[in-house]
């Protein structure tokens, strides 16, 4: 692998290749889709290596092909470290998010929960144009028709003790939301589930706008 002497050597093509495949690498990090790349970077580093260093070649090219597989690990490592970082982050919000809205259910604070609910996944009478200016008798019927669906009952009479969080994944329903089911199982009902989808979205406050998540759907499952 030492390219040094006084004899000219030809650079292998291949590790010419492989370097460049490997600073190419770089692109992983902004999609998984570009993952392949640093694959295809290692592979053509192993074969300029295999190329550079066979019994009666003469070729240089030995570090760049070094070089290309350095970079195409170090960049392929942190890509899936940094996807898997963020998913495990998102999908520790959306669990969050379902708990927050389970417990304010099971407390009988309906209208925390709905406020957390994106407007057209809710009941009874439509959403007010300006909040605050709602009559009481609306609000009533809102929150009487969102007290009589089939989850929100399901969790009222689920006891002291709280559903169990027991999966976290993509909804296929919506992009970029994410479906949580928690078991009812610690309730005494081991063959029903609930399934709520999360979606993050953003809402303005003083100052600018921030992130919500808000629940786009809610269901019970058998």
């Amino acid at each position: 692998m030492d390219d040094t002497g006084g004899d000219y050597r030809p650079v292998s093509r291949l590790a010419v290749a492989a370097l460049l495949a490997g600073a190419l690498a770089a692109v992983a990090l902004v999609s998984p889709i570009c993952w392949v790349i640093p694959l295809v970077a290692i592979g053509l580093a192993v074969v300029a290596l295999a190329d550079v260093n066979r019994p009666g070649a003469q070729k240089a090219g030995g570090w760049a092909a070094v070089a290309g597989l350095a970079l195409a690990v170090g960049f392929g490592a942190q890509a899936v470290t940094s996807t898997v970082v963020s998913r495990w982050l998102v999908e520790r919000r959306a669990a969050a998010v379902a708990r927050h809205w389970i417990d304010a259910v099971r407390a009988g604070r309906l209208a925390d929960a709905m406020s957390m609910c994106e407007p057209r996944s809710l009941p009874g009478v439509a959403p007010h144009a300006h909040p605050g200016a709602a009559a009481p008798a609306a609000d009533n019927d809102r929150e009487a028709a969102f007290a009589a669906l089939a989850a929100v009952r399901g969790l009222a009479a689920c006891g002291p003790q709280p559903p169990r969080v027991t999966a976290i994944e993509p909804a296929a329903e919506t992009e970029g939301g994410w479906g949580v089911v928690a078991s009812l199982a610690p309730c005494g009902r081991p063959e029903e589930s609930l399934r709520l989808v999360v979606e993050p979205g953003r809402a303005q406050r003083q100052g600018g706008s921030v992130e919500r998540w808000l629940v786009t759907g809610f269901t019970l499952e058998r």
